[in-house]
């Protein structure tokens, strides 16, 4: 008896089959998209779907490049979305998202509605990374053609698993981005997108900070090294700095800041100590046979560097009301009856707070000298 049952049980799933099954030749991938502001307060969505059937030199209809690019303007997001499905013979699909890249003039205005439908849709990948165009519009950026990838995705997402260059700019997933974005002592970041047409690469330089969802400014990249300690993800960066008439570069630099809230007058008072471990990768003196004293001395000639740096970023992000180093969050976790006091009014109380900044730097080692 149980056996007849299992049977008829493997024939139902067999007849049953997958019902929502559809062959990958059918679907279009959209692997990257655009978002840039439209006239009329509408909206211009970019997608760059690859060609599956073809590569470089061979694909149909899609030249040298191997994907091919939709252009849709509506009033939302999901309409253009929507719209892009009658440009194409296939089932255009998000599921294999792994780029949204924002022109700059949308963020400034609000990414909050410009993001609604991906934090919305099941489908939509949460691990998608993010990025700001610098200077220009998303579908600028979309148009160029780097000549190492067939995909500009795939160039994009190598670039925010290597290491060293996530240590000069910070890649941010979607569902961190939206984390960030909905709370409210928190604020989002993403890594600034250019294009250089003359090497032919993209080229990550600097962080866009917010405030709420309006783009308030941008960093530079030694202002992002700066925060990147600050916001403890620098995990084995690089900084150079100038002193008795020599640079000294150090590696493999890894933080931990730690912020200590003070109330003052009913106000909060944020002091931010950074401590610093790194290798002195480059002396342009030559030094070698350095004694512990030599090194005590670049400790400090490091520390005396790397403070105001440290400070100008703070105080710049206070400026912008750009939260991004999460002072709100600490105050809200370790001080609640101060947080729901000045929460109403945060990003003033934040400005306005009183800041002060400890570094200490210890030098692992001088490297291999050979």
């Amino acid at each position: 008896m149980r056996l007849k049952l299992g049977c008829l049980l493997l024939l139902a799933l067999a007849v049953m089959g997958c019902w929502d099954f559809e062959e990958v030749d059918r679907r279009a991938f959209a692997t990257t998209i655009g978002i840039d502001p439209a006239a009329g307060g509408k909206v211009r969505l970019t997608v760059q779907v690859p060609i599956l059937t073809g590569g470089r030199g061979g694909a149909v209809g899609g030249g040298e490049s191997g994907f091919y690019t939709l252009i849709q303007t509506a009033r939302t997001v999901n309409e253009a979305f929507a719209a892009l499905q009658t440009k194409t013979g296939r089932d255009l699909v998000i599921q294999q998202n792994k780029v949204i890249v924002l022109g700059a003039t949308a963020a400034r205005a609000g990414v909050k509605s410009l993001i609604d439908y991906l934090r919305r849709n099941p489908k939509a990948p949460p691990q998608s990374l993010v990025f700001i165009a610098r200077g220009k519009s998303a579908a600028a950026i979309l148009s160029f053609v780097p000549p190492k990838e067939i995909l500009p995705a795939s160039e994009l997402i190598l670039a925010g698993q290597t290491v060293p260059k996530a240590d000069r700019v910070y890649f941010i997933p979607l569902w961190e981005f939206v984390q960030k974005l909905v709370h409210q002592s928190k604020d989002p970041y993403a890594p600034l997108i250019g294009v250089d047409r003359r090497e032919k690469c993209f080229v990550f330089s600097g962080m866009a900070v917010f405030a709420g969802d309006r783009l308030a400014g941008t960093l530079d990249e030694e202002e992002s090294q700066a925060f990147g300690l600050l916001a403890n993800l620098m995990k084995a960066g690089a900084l150079t700095f100038t002193t008795a008439g020599r640079r000294i570069t150090l590696r493999n630099v890894k933080g931990r800041t730690r912020i200590a809230v003070r109330e003052e007058d009913g106000r909060p008072s944020f002091h931010f100590k950074t401590v610093v471990y790194a290798a002195l990768g480059e002396d342009t003196a030559g030094r070698t046979g350095l004694t512990p004293a030599d090194y005590r001395r670049l400790e400090e000639e490091a520390t005396q560097a790397l403070r105001p740096r440290l400070e100008a970023v703070v105080k710049k992000l206070q400026n912008w009301e750009a939260d991004v180093i999460d002072c709100g969050e600490t105050l809200r976790a370790y001080h609640q009856r101060l947080w729901v006091r000045v929460k109403s009014s945060w990003r003033k109380v934040y400005r306005q707070a009183l800041t002060t900044v400890e570094v200490k730097v210890h030098l692992a080692r001088d490297g291999s000298l050979r």
